[in-house]
């Protein structure tokens, strides 16, 4: 279960590994229910949209914000600019470092930082967080049903020492 600041519940996930049956249920802020979705061994067998009113509406349509070239691009980005810092690599220290972001309406990378900085080599966030921040293209903006919406978005940067 997931909880707004408000207090009111947010998500819902129940699962019965026996059946493989899922239900999932999203509530707005105001506590009304926001969609409910039951899963069958992975397969959507009901699902259910409403709107902030109680209204049955149809279901959103989300555009994935992505940067420019996709994910082969960002690869290709992360591969040309990422340095593995010499103290890591002195250490023999590895990980993936996750980078947490808003992405702006305008495809903007705002706020990044570290979310999981007790997990890996201080230098390495260090590196993977001065790498997003330098990324001079704009992402294609998440959009919900052709709207473009501040999005919170997580990605991970590897760092793997070779032979």
């Amino acid at each position: 279960m997931r909880f707004y600041e408000n207090g009111k519940l947010k998500y819902t996930c129940k699962r019965d590994f026996v059946t493989d049956e899922e239900l999932i249920k999203e509530y707005y802020d105001n506590g009304n229910l926001k969609s409910e979705v039951n899963t069958l061994a992975e397969e959507v067998v009901l699902e259910k949209y409403l709107s902030g009113s109680g209204e049955i509406t149809s279901k959103p349509i989300l555009g994935e914000g992505l940067p420019k070239d996709g994910i082969a691009g960002w690869n290709a980005y992360l591969a040309k600019t990422l340095r593995y810092p010499v103290d890591a690599r002195l250490a023999n220290q590895e990980g993936k470092v996750i980078i947490a972001f808003d992405l702006s309406e305008d495809g903007e990378i705002l706020n990044p930082e570290v979310a999981n900085p007790e997990e890996i080599h201080a230098s390495l966030g260090k590196e993977a967080l001065r790498a997003v921040k330098n990324y001079k293209d704009l992402w294609t903006p998440f959009t919900l049903d052709g709207t473009a919406q501040i999005w919170k978005a997580r990605l991970p940067v590897m760092f793997k020492l070779t032979d």
